[in-house]
């Protein structure tokens, strides 16, 4: 497996309609928010009725994983359980970061779009979420590989 790629952030107000993979970052005993409802509405309520069992949602780093159907362009939907929001820590987030990551990984998946809508109830910020989050694929992704080193200057072996 290659070296980790810096995980890229930009704020969206709509999903991309290019993106391989989604990825919503879902709160249990929440509802979905504006973004996660219209790729919902898509897919034909396929994603609420995934979310709809209490036990689905209430680990933290519990992945859903969803084939998309055809008239959505996305090839899968992964639903990320963050377990209740007024429990969330940092801790908690960036465990489900490395989580995501290792089912990514799992599956050939190199590529995802996070989709987070405000949390009520939470002491952390969307953004702060998101970081967390962030760091969490950013750690289970690092590889320390020695084959990176520099090589040696012909100058350096004498």
């Amino acid at each position: 497996m290659p070296q980790s790629p810096i995980p890229v952030f930009e704020a969206a107000d709509e999903i991309s309609a290019n993106a391989p993979v989604i990825v919503i970052l879902q709160p249990a005993g929440e509802g979905l928010g504006p973004r996660a409802k219209a790729l919902d509405a898509a897919m034909g309520g396929i994603v609420s009725r995934a979310c709809s069992a209490d036990a689905a949602l209430a680990e933290c780093g519990a992945c859903i994983d969803l084939i998309a159907p055809q008239a959505v362009s996305t090839r899968r939907v992964i639903v990320l359980a963050l377990g209740k929001a007024d429990v969330l820590t940092p801790l908690s987030l960036a465990r489900a970061g490395g989580s995501l990551a290792a089912h990514l990984e799992g599956k050939g998946e190199d590529e995802a779009t996070l989709v987070l809508d405000p949390v009520a109830g939470a002491g952390l910020s969307v953004a702060d979420i998101m970081a967390r989050v962030a760091l969490g694929l950013r750690l289970r992704r690092y590889r320390f590989d020695l084959r990176n080193k520099r090589p040696i200057a012909a100058d350096d072996k004498a």
